[in-house]
């Protein structure tokens, strides 16, 4: 039996969802299904479109169940810079920004005093642009986002709650030794970094049918 694989790949500009298998010691690959994607704004910031995300990441699941290619499993990948904040409800805090906002912009300066450009570098690799998500976190640290915050999603995990459920996607707990940039001298505190999950972990079955959870 053909076992199959699903990415489903955003990026700034649309999104699209990727069919894999193996054939022969090959890796087979099939675009299933295209959307476009853009931010929207308001008077003052960007932010991405959740819900219409949402939708269209659940009608591409849909269109795997209709061609007969159930995935045995599906992988998001999103802006590594951009995340959300809980409450301890796990509620959002503030609607998703889009790394393209110009709020962190004032804080470059700040954020070059507490972090020096090399310094962030040996630690993550990143580079020094004022859209990474160190630069985000201080951002909304200064806006008292910070101070109802619990928890921390990374856009990925946060799409993925369509496909899987909120209760079984599992809250990010503080980690210090996590994989995003790590935040230091007070820039991004609380230290809400991210907690892996073991390879393998189940969270969720694939139904083809319905609206594609």
């Amino acid at each position: 039996m053909m076992e199959y694989y699903l990415a489903i790949d955003l990026g700034a500009s649309g999104g699209r969802h990727i069919l894999a298998h193996m054939e022969e010691g090959r890796m087979i690959t099939e675009e299933i299904y295209r959307f476009s994607n853009a931010p929207v704004k308001d008077e003052e910031h960007l932010y991405w479109d959740t819900e219409r995300l949402f939708s269209e990441i659940l009608k591409g699941l849909k269109r795997a169940g209709e061609l007969g290619k159930i995935p045995r499993s599906v992988s998001i990948d999103t802006w590594g810079v951009d995340y959300v904040l809980l409450d301890k409800k796990g509620a959002l805090v503030h609607r998703p920004y889009c790394y393209r906002d110009r709020r962190t912009e004032q804080w470059k300066e700040r954020v070059k005093e507490l972090i020096p450009p090399r310094k962030l570098f040996e630690r993550t690799g990143a580079q020094y642009t004022e859209y990474i998500t160190v630069f985000q976190l201080y951002a909304d640290k200064q806006a008292g986002l910070m101070d109802s915050a619990a928890h921390f999603f990374d856009a990925s995990r946060l799409l993925s709650i369509p496909a899987y459920g909120r209760e079984k996607m599992g809250i990010y707990e503080r980690d210090h030794d996590g994989a995003l940039e790590r935040q230091d001298q007070g820039v991004g505190s609380p230290h809400c970094i991210l907690a892996r999950f073991k390879k393998g972990t189940l969270r969720g079955n694939f139904s083809p049918g319905g609206d594609g959870r």
